[in-house]
């Protein structure tokens, strides 16, 4: 009898663990996304996007977001540890390559989260 407790309470130990980890998988790649949308907010204007723009990495960090935009970042927090991601570890970086037609900036948009 106390082997199909300890077994029962294994399994749903075990399906339970499996669940919160996949949550927790599902809400950091929603701040990731989040991230990718303030990206797009950030260098999708004409600017940044038409051309004219030196190659090299432009970074913006959590705390430039916070900081300098004044916008809340109170949501990223990791989901199982409830601590806040690292402002400065946790960035947008905008990477321009050589501009191969004129008009138009060849670029790629990286995406770090930092949260412990």
């Amino acid at each position: 009898m106390k082997k199909k407790v300890v077994s029962i309470f294994l399994i749903m130990l075990f399906i339970l663990s499996g669940c919160t980890n996949k949550v927790v998988e599902d809400k950091m790649e929603t701040l990731k996304k989040d991230l990718n949308e303030k990206a797009k907010e950030i260098f999708g204007t004409d600017e940044w996007t038409k051309g004219g723009v030196k190659e090299g990495t432009y970074t913006v960090t959590l705390r430039d977001i916070k900081e300098k935009m004044n916008k809340d970042v109170s949501e990223y927090k990791n989901p199982d540890t409830n601590k806040e991601c690292d402002l400065d570890k946790t960035k947008i970086d905008f990477i321009v390559s050589t501009q191969k037609e004129e008009g138009k900036t060849n670029y790629k948009i990286k995406i770090t989260l930092v949260c412990d």
